[in-house]
């Protein structure tokens, strides 16, 4: 497939909060405005409300951190 008809997606990150803790929903999308509409979409899908908190795009991919070497870890 030549490369200008590739569909290039950004990874999303939602955060909201659910009883009392703060989730994170990784996600992909083409643009901001997909990004926000499959938000919507998943968060009406839920058995149970959630509070929006925020959605940042991650167009380098993130990198989780933990084990070794963080404050609190022995």
């Amino acid at each position: 497939m030549p490369e200008e008809t590739i569909e290039r997606k950004t990874l999303w990150m939602l955060e909201y909060d659910y009883e009392g803790c703060r989730h994170l929903k990784p996600f992909y999308a083409t643009s901001r405005e997909d990004a926000e509409s499959q938000a919507r979409q998943w968060m009406k899908r839920l058995p149970y409300q959630v509070v929006y908190v925020g959605m940042r795009a991650y167009p380098r991919g993130f990198v989780v951190q933990f084990g070794h070497g963080l404050q609190g870890s022995k």
